[in-house]
């Protein structure tokens, strides 16, 4: 018998410490380095899995490796104590081929508070692969199986054990063996390379260069993430603590804010008619109500009342609701000339519970410009000034219109059109077509959001409401 299933709702397991809680509850975190290693999904415990752990260096065994690899370096103020080490890179390479692992992670711990304050993640590109390839072509030769044996016998017997008979353990240490050799070539200002003894000296002159040279000559992706309190200084490639004269947000929501969600869902009968909003630039601004004349269909609002942000409804009523009409457009070009902020959201209103079910959020670029001056300049056949003035305004929205209909396909007359006359549209409408002419064409930028509960369909472009699973 089917069984209905909802989907999938994940709650924070009773006791549940998150990763900086592990991190930073860890013995002699702040003297050691440590690995840890995860589950890919919500709320999956940190486990820490180090091995013969020093103030340089931490060994693991892979066979416990989960989904995710991460370890922790301390901080020296180098400047390198943020970055991915040859050692950390190579390491990665290992555990790319042993346990697929694609991104690799590096907590940063302050030996003085033990805290957890940056976090480093890397991983290989088509380029890095690219790279390892074509060192191994040409240099495998170089590096025979006694070799290897001398070099992983030695340090880890039971493994090599294992693996000695797998041809392709070979070759994956020979690739490792040589991408060490040219990240050291690269990386090393002074380099003193013996693959038996492995001696390695001197690093690049500068963090800052080391790191452009993982990014662009071998194409390692990094990204910093600095925990809450501290910066990633940019100059000096290391995590610090926020200065006092770097601002931090001051606000604080005052009593009795109301979000523009809960607004727009307690207005008048929403869910059957549209309705205009605006707020001020900033933090905590509430929306206001502007709409003069609601209907099904559109609805009024004076321009001079428009603040910094437009924001408006469509109900839920047919397949062109997530999308912004032709009038949406030419009367956010208005609002945009009287300095509204190049940013206007739509909320399609459910018409029967009166819920938002998601934001479309459409925005002009050059390109928007660019086409629209160009037919002002057609119609006034190269003789017209492109300075602002409610003349070339007006003119300018009328042509965006016939624009906008013609790369539709949407006959219409012009005669009519110039004397004031309505813009006729009947036409096939296609979502997705009309989305792409906007994008392609005008260079419009358009994001759909969903809210809780609802999910936006991209096939049919509309935003409706997620079904529960049925599984047998």
């Amino acid at each position: 018998m089917p069984v209905i299933k909802k989907p999938n709702i994940y709650r924070k397991p009773e006791g549940y410490k998150t990763p900086k809680q592990i991190i930073e509850s860890t013995s002699d975190i702040t003297k050691t380095e440590a690995f840890f290693t995860k589950k890919k999904g919500p709320f999956s415990k940190l486990e820490e899995i180090g091995l013969n752990r020093s103030i340089e260096e931490v060994f693991t065994d892979f066979t416990k490796l989960k989904d995710r690899s991460y370890h922790s370096h301390i901080l020296v103020k180098d400047g390198f104590e943020a970055i991915p080490s040859i050692g950390d890179i190579t390491s990665h390479l290992d555990k790319l081929y042993s346990n697929n692992i694609n991104i690799e992670g590096i907590f940063v711990i302050d030996p003085k508070t033990g805290q957890n304050i940056g976090r480093t993640f890397f991983t290989f590109t088509s380029k890095t692969d690219k790279i390892i390839t074509e060192e191994y072509k040409k240099y495998k030769s170089i590096i025979a199986d006694e070799d290897i044996k001398q070099l992983y016998y030695k340090s880890d017997p039971e493994l090599f054990n294992k693996l000695k008979k797998d041809y392709n353990y070979y070759n994956v240490v020979r690739k490792r063996l040589l991408f060490e050799g040219l990240l050291h070539r690269k990386l090393y200002t002074k380099r003193k390379l013996n693959f038996k003894k492995r001696i390695f000296e001197d690093r690049t002159e500068s963090p800052k260069k080391y790191i452009e040279l993982l990014d662009n000559f071998f194409g390692i992706k990094i990204r910093f993430v600095p925990m809450p309190g501290y910066e990633f200084n940019n100059k000096k490639m290391i995590f610090e603590k926020l200065k006092w004269d770097v601002k931090i947000m001051p606000y604080k929501k005052p009593v009795g804010y109301r979000t523009p969600h809960q607004i727009i869902e307690s207005t008048f009968d929403i869910h059957k008619k549209e309705a205009v909003y605006t707020k001020k630039k900033g933090a905590f601004q509430e929306l206001k109500q502007i709409s003069k004349e609601r209907t099904k269909d559109n609805t009024t609002y004076n321009l001079f009342s428009a603040e910094d942000k437009i924001h408006h409804t469509h109900p839920n009523k047919n397949i062109k609701a997530a999308t912004p009409s032709r009038a949406d457009l030419v009367s956010f070009f208005n609002a945009y000339n009287h300095g509204v902020k190049n940013n206007q959201a739509i909320s399609i209103m459910d018409t029967k519970t009166g819920k938002e079910m998601g934001r479309t959020h459409f925005t002009f670029t050059p390109k928007t410009l660019e086409v629209i001056n160009k037919e002002y300049l057609k119609y006034t056949y190269n003789k017209g000034s492109l300075e602002r003035s409610p003349e070339t305004d007006y003119i300018k929205s009328l042509l965006f219109d016939i624009k906008l209909k013609s790369k539709l396909g949407i006959k219409f007359d012009l005669i009519k059109v110039l004397s004031g006359g309505l813009l006729s549209a009947n036409h096939t409408f296609n979502n997705k077509k009309y989305i792409s002419v906007l994008e392609k064409e005008f260079g419009i930028k358009i994001r759909f959001v969903s809210m809780p509960g609802y999910k936006f369909n991209k096939e049919k472009m509309i935003f409706e409401k997620e079904k529960w699973k049925i599984c047998d």
